[in-house]
């Protein structure tokens, strides 16, 4: 399960951050990125999920989550639909 989310302001940044991290069978959630970030656009997120399939591939984390929680942005959607078609999309 991979979770994806941004905050604003987190800090006193005026700049979004994206978090980003998966929960393993156990429900135990590990911080996978951190990104400073210019907006929430679908590219923006598009951006983040290509390093942390990468990174994820790299190390034998995960190969195809099925499950994405995030909020209802549609820029996480289209995001996330790139590279894992086959994903069911939980709103946090």
């Amino acid at each position: 399960m991979v979770q994806v989310d941004a905050k604003h302001r987190l800090i006193y940044l005026i700049s979004p951050v994206i978090v980003v991290g998966i929960s393993d069978t156990n429900l135990t959630f590990i911080l996978t990125g951190i990104y400073f970030v210019s907006d929430e656009s679908s590219d923006t997120y598009s951006w983040a999920l290509k390093y942390l399939k990468k990174e994820a591939e790299k190390i034998g984390v995960f190969s195809n989550p099925t499950y994405f929680i995030g909020d209802s942005s549609p820029s996480i959607a289209s995001a996330v639909e790139i590279f894992y078609p086959n994903y069911i999309r939980v709103h946090c």
